[in-house]
């Protein structure tokens, strides 16, 4: 039996799809992967890029005791559940210091180091400080280390670390300036955009959770206290989440809608199913066409392809509504199949130009929608006629309810007149028709923006947006180069054109760097002469400072540090979020502050010629990105309506015709996007796929309604088919402009007006006296 036969194939292909495509859910998959450096470094920091994998929490609602034990356990919980790379939240820091490894290398770690710190007059000015410093109420761990940093190098080198942050101990643990937020920090295994698995990460924290309220609270369940938390990834998997059950909720009622409509009109559990025959069946070898292509499927070529081919429904729609019991399916579907073919044809070659693109993800869509499309069309012709049960059901005739042919002819006026103005309205409006920043786009509500930027704040980590990036063969070499930076960066800060500037070197010296602060360390019998005559009348014990010659005369003949010294510790973690490798090279962060004069600092790179230094601002090149990604599908559409003109002009055998097919399709889609203008809406990638598909959702309601019939009751039955097919996609689509998450209300409400319009436009248009029969 035919249909067992599908039913199986279908089976089986569905089985091969969910066990072996993956889905992947990365933005840089979409991307292409050459580009200017910039683009680069821009993907690989959505890709790799340590800041994409931090994660600021604060654990906030209850007593500031209750808050560092929830801190300490949920951190443990973390450090031994295998998905975070480091956590930290303060615990032990303080206790540890004096015999980590910052305490140790104190003198090749704190600038400044000179030969005039061990002078005579250098120590008795020091040891005077410290003698102020034992007078006042300084920590006692710091009093406790004079006798053997007397020079207060240690101190130096925590203020360093400390200069970009506002870190309170309270109860052994980071706390914020109010007292009330416990703070976490947090760096995740996998990617940040790796969605599926920051989204397992989210359900563990929010798991853990619910056992730190039981274990703190035995009792009763202590409901007030909240993790609070943000970062990249925790937006990604919330606007993945947003979006998801908008569009589920939405959907659900847009395909309760349609199931009725076509129950009402059809008349039949049977046609509503094979109605869905053609729709499956495209989607499925689409999904396993871009897979043996490009060796994965992302999850965004599978969301908007499913939509493009949408219309492909309209197929077998229009093929039930012709159905008739002394017919052979057969016979009739094969009379409509060259209006299908056509419309399948050129719209598949429409997108088939977005093969070409250099972007992965263009080329996946295109690629999708082209399969799909013509597979849902054959399927619609070679497989539903041996599906159709024999005896079927006249379908309820819609079109006897319109007065279309008493209209069309009069109100044709419309089409030119509509586009003329909105041309004109368009070309005339001063309100921006592009939508530039990708920002806007994001379903995050204002308050979690504002948490985010408060946490980074209260945790010193800067909102990243300005960046100086050093690309260098090697470690030492990025950290030289930086070194070298230092002069032109104060210079910047000086001049007003930022406030500040944060880079590895600030944390982890060059060897280079190092071995001359080694160099400037006196020999032991030199540096006892100056201290013992610094300590001339001074009250400090002759021998107290044994420790202090001791460990200079160590630090000499100390290994400098580098890169993977430090892996593992606090200093390590920071280190690693500004200098890692990549690839063949190694790059260097340096995070600007507060930049209020991008082109000041885009000039001095230029006009000094710095090698191997490059200023990127990430908000630039994302919205460049996406600029340059609209401006590709742009070129690639027009290619494809060129050909797509060509080939409806070939199947036309008439510009004549060719013209009426395109007219309210041009009418109407200039006419949706100069509503979508005024209504304040600005175009973007996602209005642009929504246009796509009322391209080819006009394109199927213009060939049909022009298509030539041989009796009235025949031409009724296609203007029911249209009327079913633009209801469903007007309802669905207007549904989701209801939507409040701005990446389905853009798409929802391009597609409702311009499949209205269509309709209408394509109806008025016409040529209902040439094709009526008597």
């Amino acid at each position: 039996m035919p249909w067992l036969l599908w039913l199986v194939s279908i089976v089986l292909g569905s089985i091969f799809a969910i066990t072996t495509i993956p889905i992947q859910t990365e933005l840089p998959a979409l991307l292409p992967s050459s580009g200017s450096f910039s683009q680069q470094l821009f993907i690989d920091q959505l890709q790799s890029g340590p800041a994409s994998k931090i994660l600021l929490l604060g654990l906030q609602g209850t007593e500031p005791s209750l808050l560092a034990e929830a801190s300490k356990t949920l951190a443990e919980a973390m450090r031994t559940q295998g998905q975070f790379l480091h956590v930290y939240n303060g615990e032990q820091t303080a206790g540890a210091l004096n015999q980590g490894l910052l305490y140790q290398y104190r003198y090749l770690l704190s600038p400044p180091v000179s030969p005039d710190q061990f002078t005579t007059h250098g120590l008795r000015q020091t040891l005077q400080h410290r003698l102020q410093d034992l007078a006042n109420p300084l920590p006692s761990f710091f009093k406790k280390q004079i006798p053997e940093d007397p020079t207060g190098a240690f101190q130096r080198v925590l203020q360093q670390l400390k200069s970009s942050n506002t870190f309170k101990m309270t109860h052994g643990v980071w706390f914020s300036s109010d007292q009330q937020t416990a703070l976490l920090v947090a760096e995740t295994a996998v990617s940040g955009f790796d969605l599926d698995g920051q989204e397992a990460i989210q359900s563990f924290l929010t798991t853990s959770m619910e056992d730190i309220r039981t274990i703190l609270s035995p009792s009763s369940t202590l409901e007030s206290l909240e993790l609070i938390r943000s970062g990249p990834s925790v937006f990604a998997v919330q606007s993945r989440a947003v979006i998801q059950q908008d569009a589920r909720w939405l959907s659900m009622l847009g395909g309760g809608f349609v199931i009725i409509l076509l129950l009402v009109t059809y008349r039949s559990f049977t046609i509503l199913c094979l109605s869905l025959v053609p729709l499956v069946t495209g989607l499925l070898v689409a999904v396993i066409t871009v897979y043996i292509g490009f060796d994965f499927v992302h999850g965004m070529t599978l969301a908007f392809g499913a939509s493009l081919i949408g219309v492909a429904i309209d197929y077998p729609l229009h093929a039930c509504a012709h159905l008739e019991s002394n017919r052979s399916p057969r016979a009739i579907i094969k009379q409509i199949w060259p209006t299908i073919r056509l419309g399948a044809l050129t719209t598949a070659i429409g997108y088939g130009a977005m093969l070409f693109s250099g972007f992965p993800g263009l080329s996946q869509l295109g690629l999708f929608a082209i399969t799909g499309l013509l597979t849902a069309a054959a399927t619609t012709r070679w497989l539903l006629p041996v599906l159709v049960p024999t005896k079927v059901t006249t379908p309820i005739p819609w079109a006897t309810w319109l007065p279309l042919q008493h209209i069309g002819s009069q109100l044709i006026i419309i089409v030119p007149i509509s586009m003329v103005l909105s041309l004109t309205y368009l070309g005339w409006s001063e309100k921006p028709f592009w939508e530039m920043d990708i920002a806007n786009l994001s379903p995050i509500p204002q308050h979690l923006r504002d948490r985010d930027a408060w946490l980074r704040k209260e945790l010193g980590a800067p909102a990243v947006r300005d960046m100086m990036v050093v690309v260098a063969p090697d470690e030492q070499g990025v950290l030289e180069q930086s070194e070298n930076l230092k002069a032109t960066l104060d210079r910047l800060v000086d001049q007003g054109h930022m406030t500040g500037y944060e880079m590895a070197a600030d944390y982890l010296p060059s060897i280079r760097t190092q071995a001359l602060r080694q160099e400037a360390l006196p020999q032991r019998t030199s540096l006892e002469h100056h201290l013992r005559e610094a300590q001339h009348d001074l009250p400090f014990k002759p021998d107290l400072f044994e420790p202090f010659l001791k460990s200079v005369a160590k630090t000499k003949h100390l290994t400098p540090l580098d890169h993977e010294s430090v892996t593992g510790t606090p200093l390590g973690t920071k280190i690693h979020s500004l200098l890692y490798p990549l690839q063949d090279q190694w790059i260097g962060t340096i995070l600007l502050r507060d930049v209020n004069n991008r082109q000041a600092l885009q000039q001095t790179i230029h006009t000094e010629a710095l090698k191997g230094v490059h200023y990127v601002d990430l908000k630039t090149e994302s919205n460049h990105m996406v600029t340059t990604y609209r401006q590709e599908v742009t070129t690639y559409l027009a290619i494809g309506i060129g050909c797509l003109i060509l080939i409806l002009s070939i199947g036309l055998q008439s510009i004549t015709k060719t013209a009426t097919v395109l007219l309210p399709i041009a009418g109407a889609i200039i006419l949706d996007v100069a509503i979508l203008h005024a209504l304040g809406e600005r175009l973007s990638l996602l209005h642009l796929a929504a246009l796509l598909l009322v391209f080819g959702i006009g394109l199927d309601y213009t060939l049909f309604f022009q298509r030539p019939h041989t009796t009235v009751v025949e031409r009724q039955r296609t203007i029911s088919a249209i009327l079913v097919c633009s209801l469903t996609t007007i309802t669905v689509f207007g549904l989701l402009a209801c939507s409040q998450t701005p990446v389905l209300h853009g798409i929802g409400l391009t597609v409702f007006l311009g499949s209205l319009i269509c309709f209408v436009f394509a109806a008025i248009c016409s040529p209902f006296q040439h094709h009526q029969a008597t």
